[in-house]
């Protein structure tokens, strides 16, 4: 299966590097920026790069949150029904109420808010997390 986070902007180097570190240490892992402009077409770009057949999760406020075992529970969840999962990450205006409805999963990852390119960082760490837990890695020590 491969996971692919959209996102539109520019990062700074240091977000870029240690986005980079989970891309290398989880190869299904790829990356795809969307250029801003035309601004109209942003939204059709991202699910157009994303494929017909992909399952969509929009990152938003709004979403449902995930402890990082139940994310672990969903990514085992997409390994048997999906070959492509992508994210999407918007911009600092967000996803119109017309975005959010054409897209069927959201994701909150905190009651905060979050510059794109930190929710850009969580969520490929939050997908190395859960990988990890399903593979019996020691990067993820549950202390409960």
């Amino acid at each position: 299966m491969k996971f692919q986070v959209l996102y539109f902007g520019k990062d700074p180097t240091w977000v870029d590097s240690a986005v980079g570190e989970y891309a290398r240490r989880m190869p299904e892992l790829s990356l795809v920026r969307i250029r801003n402009k035309p601004s109209r077409t942003k939204f059709d770009r991202m699910l157009q790069k994303a494929g017909p057949s992909s399952k969509i999760i929009m990152l938003d406020q709004r979403g449902q949150q995930w402890t990082t075992e139940q994310l672990a529970k969903n990514f085992q969840q997409w390994l048997m029904e999906f070959k492509t999962v992508s994210f999407l990450i918007g911009d600092a205006e967000g996803f119109t109420p017309n975005e959010r409805h054409r897209v069927g999963s959201q994701w909150s990852l905190s009651a905060l808010t979050f510059p794109y390119s930190i929710a850009r960082l969580i969520v490929c760490e939050q997908l190395y997390r859960a990988q990890s837990i399903l593979d019996g890695h020691p990067y993820h020590r549950n202390e409960s």
